[in-house]
This record gives structure tokens, C-alpha cells and sequence, in this order.
């Protein structure tokens, strides 16, 4: 029976794919079966295309029914033949295309001249001092395509460090001229006078390279510029006469003129494929794509609350079924999903050595008797106070966020908390979702990764986007000290506690079945300072050892080596005795890490036209490359988002970041999701900064309940939960968080509605 329920299952899923692929690409099917004679030869893909060339000249092309209506030619005021190899000048040239026919051209000067160029300017720090930052532009083509802002040093002085302003800032001015291709900056809000000094720098930078470009620009007669603009038109591509006296620049045209119908060639093809054998519009192919992510992650989701097998199955089988489904349509190839899954595991693989070295660090601290004391102090601190327990919980959560690091709050808040939990007759669940409730408001800090992400995205300083949201996190911080009271209430009223009605039926909880042996034999009470000294020292390497450049795994493997040699000597073994107590949960969380690799290498990879993994970090893909499962379900969700619900879009978004957390990871969501989503606000008005507000406030919310990120895992194994039972009993309860902190940011205007 639970073989032909699987088998309708994924029967259903194939058939669902097959027929949403019928339905999607019949007519271009019948197009391409029966094609319309009189458009055969029509080519051309509409839009707008730039074409240079190393010849001083700019035309402009438009194109209609496939014919050049239209052709202007105008001096492009750039250097003549004799110096065209030194001055390296380029000419742009736009083509407009609409259904396939060219309607504009349109050829300009790119006044700029290529290279670097420099301008520096002082910024007034106070009354009596100013500060110059240099400003650095690469020019490529007209183009600017880099841009450094570094703070000028006194020749005198010997500091190294403690400039006056943020590289953070500098580099999101420089990030914003990028964008501006100009000084026309917004700036930071908190810095305007380094803001202005920078659109003087930029400014001045630009008038430099203008001027190199225009020493050496020659002059041409418009006439002879029209004549070839007629000819253009006439012939309908670049196969024109010329003028007499002039082939360097009938040359140039020609060669813009090339260059830019290649190019409109070029996106034409690139804007169909060939999925599952049939040519087909690519957007079509990525929306069936991103249907097959969403029906892949409610299969992994209902197999896992069915309780028909365990994650780690769950995580290899269905992203594999995808992946053959992908092979067989043509959107992947097998090359690429070996690639894929090498990139899933190294987003997990060091997550996965950290639990295994961690849980067994932990159980040798439990074997030596060090958590017994701790239990014991913390017993006799709050009593038979279960609400005592959860207050507690959610302040040891607060404070060990504070570094941002998910699994590192884990390693600290589940390992103290867990014993306390089971003596009390508490629920696990209650445990994780406490911590998760607080460690989500702590994840908004500035140096915290969703943030630092977000920031990316909108191209600001991560401390200006926190000083927005800090009124929301003290609010959100709030309510989740509230919400560890009323669990408090909620476990009392059930019979938790050390003489409740749950101690009455159940009996004092033994945290070990052989607990009583393990204190006879491996208890070390005279090492209890010890132990404690070192489990300090290697928290402390796991929150900063990025200061040493270390991995987050290498300080439990160590402190694993020195608890085993200090507490059980150098004897083989005993030290495999200790292991071997503990190997069971390590494997078994670890295989779970494990399949969430091939579900997240599967989900979040894109390929690139060279066949190579693109990081889920990379905001925009080449035209070339192959978007991810994950991109093409954004796609969907922005498609499927009403139009009318434009205005409110912050607020729709807010309310669908819990359930979208849970089929993206972190680096999808907000660089894959987030820009589309502020693009389809833009064009309705909607500011990018609330949008930013309400993905990355109600987000968090959901981050440690989302089997997608890696520290999640870790969490569910240390506590001893399954990852469908922490789903289960935290989802409706972080879903209500989230709404909360969002009307509070309505409240205080953050939002609008």
C-alpha cells in the first residue's frame, strides 16, 4: 500500500510536468510545424542593442516589418583613422527592435575616452580638519565599469588603521556611481559631506577623461554622415556604397551596423529553447521548471510529515527525481548535475563535520559530569519555575545570537537547556522554538548575514538598513520574551515541572539509560573546572575564530582530542568506548547534512555557459547561463502576484516570507528573490527600502525553521527532533511573529501601507 501511494505520487508529479509542458509549448509547436512564409525571414528580437566600434561615428537604425525605415549617421567626434589604434575610442550604436523588426537606430558619440582617471576632494570632518578621499574611475568603451573610493593618508602619519570613514560606506558610494554611470548619487544617509565631496571627485574625474577624448576627436560634415545614413536605409543593412573619401568611415558604419544586428541575432536565439525536445519560449521553460521546484519541495514536505521515511532519504530522492526530469527535458546536462552536487556539499559539508565533532565534544562533557553541576545550579536558580526555564531560554538565546552565527547559538542554547528540559517533563519542541523565536530577532544585527545581504542588494551600508529596523528588532525582541512566557504557562498548565502531574505519571526522567553507570565510570568531578575552562575557550574560538581564520569545526575537533586525552587518559580504548556512545546521533544527523546537500545543489545552482556552478550570491546571470531551479520559482511568484497588489507589495510579501523561507535558502532569497521582487515594485511605485524592510524583517522570523539552511539541522539533531515535528509545532506560531513585527513596522511608519 505505502509502495503504490509513493509510485501515485510521483506518477502524479510526471504526469502534472507532462501535461503543463503540452499545454505550454503547443503553439509554439504548431508555429514551428507550420511557419507563416511571409515571417521566415524576420530574425531579429525586439529590444534595444548597443554595438562599437573603434570608428569615430554613431548611427542610429530603426527597423520596422523586418526593413530599415530609418538610418542616421552624425559625427561621432573621435579620433581619426591614424590614431584610431592608440585612442581606442568606441561608437554605440542602439537598435530598437519590436516583433522582430528593427523601428529605431540610433548611433552616438561615446564622449568619454577609455582608461583610468583620478580626482580627489576634501571632505570637512570638523571645524578644523578635512579628510581627502580619492575617487578612481575605469572607463571601458564610454563605459564606467569600476569604481574605488579609498581615503587619502597623511604623508606623516604612521597609523595603518583608524581611518574617518567606513570602507563600508566608501564602497557603497563606489557601488552607487557604478550604478549612476555619474554623480548623480543618492548617497548615505549620515555621511552627506563625504556624499557631496564624492559627486565633486566624480565629477571632475569625468571632465578629464572628456577632455583627452576631445583633444584628439576630428570634425565630419553631417552631410556626408546623412548620405551614409540614406544608404543604410536603402540597402537595409551594412552592405552600402560609401562616399567617395571617406571608407574609414563607411568602414566604421558598416561595422556598427554588423555588430549591432548580430547582437539582436544573438538575443533572439537566446530567447527560445529546446525543453523536452520542442522549441519553446524561455520563459516558459523556466516557469515549468520553477512549478517542478515548487512540487518537488511539497513532495519532500508531505513525505516528511506522512512520516514515510527519514529527511536524509527525502533530501537525496526527490531532488534527484528532479534532476533526471531536468537531464531528460535538456535544461541541465549530467556534467552539471555532478556539479551541482559538489556545490551542495560544500555549503554543508562543514556544517555537517561541525555537528559531528560538537555532539561528540558535548557527550564527553555529559559522560565527565560537567553538565550535571550546571543542571544542578540552574535548578536551584529557578526552582520548579517552568516559566522560570523558558525565560531563561530565550535570554541565553539573545545573548548568544549576538554574534549572528546560527550554529554556534545552537552548540551554546540546546546543550545547556536540553537536560533542564527532560528533568522539567518540557517539551524538546518547546526548547527549539523558543531559541529559533529569539535567534531570528538577534539575526537583524548589522554584521549578521541576512542583513548584510540585504543591504548588498539595495546597495547601502548594512548599518544604515539596521538603524531602520532597530525599532522593530527591541519590538521583536520583546515579543519573544512574551512568547517564552506564555510557553512557560502553556508547558505548566500540561504538568510540566519537578512535581507536577506529568512527574507524578511519568517519574523522575533518567537523562541517560545508563546514567548511573556513566557517573560511576567516566564521571571526572575533580575536572569539573577544567572542563568548563575549556568548553569556554572553544565557544570563544567558535564565535571569533574568524579572527584566526579558522573553520567553524576545527575548535570542537580539537577540544574533543584534549577532553578525551585530559579526562579518560591515553588509553585507545576507552576513547573509543567514549565515541562509540555517541556515534549514533552524529551519523545520523550527519547523513541528514549530507542529503541536504544534493537538495540544495540541486535547488540553488545556476550553470554557466561554461559549464561551471554560478553561486547563489550572483544577483544578476549572463544571458547565456542557465538560471537555478530556486530563480525560476522567484520567477514564478512574481508572476502569479496580482497586479492590484502592487501598491501593497511590502505588505504581501511580508506575509508570504515565513512559507517562502522554507523552499529558499538564504543566499536565493535575497539575492535571487529579493531584486525581482523591488523590480516589480519599482514599477509600481513602491520604494525599494520597505520592500527590503519586510523580506528581511518577516524572513527572519522563519531562518532556524527552514530545512534549507544548514543550521537548522544542526539544531533539530542536537535537541533530539525531528526536523517535520519542529516544523509542525513552530511554524503557525513564527508565521504570527512575523505578522506581528510587521504591523508594528507599519505602525511606526517603516512601512506604508
Amino acid at each position: 500500500m505505502k509502495k503504490k501511494r509513493f509510485l501515485i505520487l510521483l506518477l502524479a508529479m510526471l504526469t502534472m510536468v507532462f501535461l503543463f509542458s503540452s499545454v505550454a509549448f503547443a503553439d509554439d509547436a504548431e508555429d514551428a510545424e507550420n511557419p507563416d512564409p511571409a515571417e521566415e525571414e524576420v530574425k531579429l528580437a525586439d529590444g534595444s542593442y548597443t554595438s562599437t566600434t573603434e570608428v569615430p561615428v554613431k548611427l542610429d537604425l530603426t527597423i520596422e516589418n523586418g526593413e530599415i525605415a530609418e538610418a542616421l549617421i552624425t559625427e561621432a567626434k573621435l579620433a581619426d583613422g591614424s590614431c584610431i589604434g592608440k585612442a581606442k575610442v568606441p561608437v554605440k550604436v542602439n537598435l530598437t527592435i519590436e516583433d522582430g523588426k528593427i523601428t529605431k537606430v540610433a548611433i552616438t558619440q561615446i564622449k568619454f575616452a577609455d582608461g583610468s582617471f583620478s580626482n580627489t576632494a576634501d571632505v570637512p570632518v570638523n571645524d578644523d580638519l578635512t579628510v581627502p578621499v580619492k575617487l578612481e574611475l575605469t572607463i571601458e568603451n564610454g563605459k564606467i565599469t569600476k569604481v574605488v573610493i579609498t581615503e587619502v593618508k597623511a604623508e606623516d602619519s604612521d597609523e595603518e588603521s583608524n581611518p574617518n570613514f567606513d570602507q563600508d560606506v566608501l564602497d557603497a558610494l563606489a557601488k552607487q556611481v557604478l550604478s549612476a554611470q555619474g554623480p548623480d548619487i543618492e548617497g548615505v544617509e549620515g555621511a552627506e559631506a563625504l556624499t557631496d565631496a564624492v559627486k565633486t571627485a566624480v565629477t571632475g574625474a569625468l571632465e578629464e577623461s572628456e577632455k583627452v577624448a576631445s583633444d584628439t576627436n576630428p570634425s565630419y560634415d553631417q552631410a556626408v554622415l546623412d548620405a551614409l545614413a540614406e544608404q543604410v536605409l536603402a540597402a537595409q543593412g551594412p552592405d552600402i556604397e560609401g562616399i567617395e573619401g571617406a571608407e574609414a568611415l563607411t568602414d566604421a558604419v558598416k561595422t556598427a551596423v554588423t555588430g549591432a544586428l548580430e547582437q539582436s541575432a544573438k538575443a533572439a536565439s537566446a530567447e527560445t529553447v529546446t525543453f523536452f525536445g520542442t522549441e519553446m519560449k524561455a520563459a516558459t521553460a523556466q516557469m515549468i521548471v520553477g512549478i517542478l521546484g515548487l512540487l518537488t519541495i511539497v513532495a519532500i514536505v508531505v513525505t516528511l510529515f506522512k512520516s514515510k521515511t527519514q529527511p536524509a532519504i527525502a533530501f537525496i530522492v526527490w531532488p534527484t527525481i528532479l534532476a533526471l526530469i531536468l537531464i531528460c527535458a535538456g535544461w541541465i546536462k549530467g556534467e552539471n548535475f555532478s556539479a551541482m552536487i559538489k556545490s551542495g556539499f560544500s555549503s554543508t559539508g562543514p556544517t555537517a563535520a561541525l555537528f559531528v565533532f560538537s555532539v561528540l565534544y558535548f557527550g564527553i562533557m555529559t559522560d565527565a559530569g560537567m553538565f550535571d553541576v550546571i543542571i544542578n545550579k540552574l535548578m536551584k536558580l529557578v526552582g520548579d519555575s517552568v516559566i522560570g526555564v523558558c525565560m531563561m531560554t530565550a535570554v541565553i538565546a539573545l545573548i548568544g545570537h549576538l554574534d549572528g552565527g546560527g550554529a554556534s547559538t545552537f552548540c551554546i542554547v540546546v546543550p545547556a537547556m536540553l537536560p533542564v528540559f527532560k528533568r522539567m517533563h518540557m517539551r524538546k519542541t518547546s526548547l527549539l522554538r523558543i531559541a529559533v523565536l529569539a535567534m531570528g530577532v538577534l539575526n537583524l544585527m548589522p554584521w549578521a548575514g541576512p542583513t548584510m545581504r540585504a543591504a548588498s542588494v539595495l546597495g547601502i551600508e548594512a548599518g544604515s538598513l539596521w538603524q531602520t529596523i532597530l525599532p522593530i528588532q527591541i519590538f521583536g525582541i520583546v515579543l519573544a520574551l512574551a512568547h517564552a512566557f506564555l510557553t512557560g504557562l502553556q508547558e505548566k498548565k500540561r504538568g510540566a515541572g519537578l512535581n507536577g502531574k506529568l512527574a507524578e505519571i511519568e517519574g523522575n526522567v533518567d537523562l541517560e539509560e545508563a546514567s548511573e553507570q556513566a557517573q560511576n565510570d567516566l564521571a571526572r568531578p575533580k575536572l569539573f573546572l577544567f572542563n568548563v575552562l575549556l568548553t569556554i575557550g572553544v565557544i570563544f574560538l567558535l564565535i571569533w575564530g574568524d579572527g584566526f581564520d579558522l573553520p567553524t569545526y576545527f575548535p570542537f575537533m580539537v577540544g574533543c582530542a584534549i577532553a578525551l586525552f585530559v579526562n579518560y587518559g591515553f588509553t585507545a580504548k576507552m576513547h573509543k568506548k567514549i565515541i562509540n556512545l555517541h556515534a549514533g546521533p552524529a551519523l545520523m544527523m550527519c547523513s541528514t547534512l549530507m542529503g541536504a546537500a544534493v537538495l540544495m545543489g540541486v535547488l540553488t545552482s545556476s550553470i554557466g555557459a561554461d559549464g561551471k556552478v554560478i553561486s547563489a550570491k550572483t544577483m544578476e546571470l549572463a544571458a547565456d547561463a542557465t538560471p537555478s531551479v530556486v530563480r525560476c520559482l522567484a520567477g514564478l511568484v512574481s508572476g502569479v502576484l496580482p497586479s492590484f497588489l502592487g501598491q501593497n507589495l511590502p505588505l504581501v510579501i511580508g506575509f508570504l516570507s515565513v512559507p517562502l523561507a522554507l523552499a529558499f535558502d538564504t543566499d536565493s532569497y535575497f539575492y535571487g528573490l529579493m531584486p525581482v521582487i523591488i523590480g516589480i515594485g519599482q514599477a509600481f511605485g513602491v520604494e525599494a527600502l520597505p520592500i527590503a524592510v519586510a523580506m528581511v524583517v518577516c524572513r527572519n522570523c522563519a531562518t532556524f525553521i527552514s530545512p534549507m539552511v544548514p543550521a537548522t539541522l544542526l539544531g533539530t539533531g542536537l535537541a533530539e527532533v525531528d526536523i517535520k515535528d519542529h516544523i509542525k509545532n513552530s511554524f503557525f506560531y513564527v508565521w504570527i511573529f512575523s505578522i506581528l513585527c510587521m504591523l508594528f513596522a507599519v505602525i511606526i511608519g517603516v512601512m506604508p501601507l
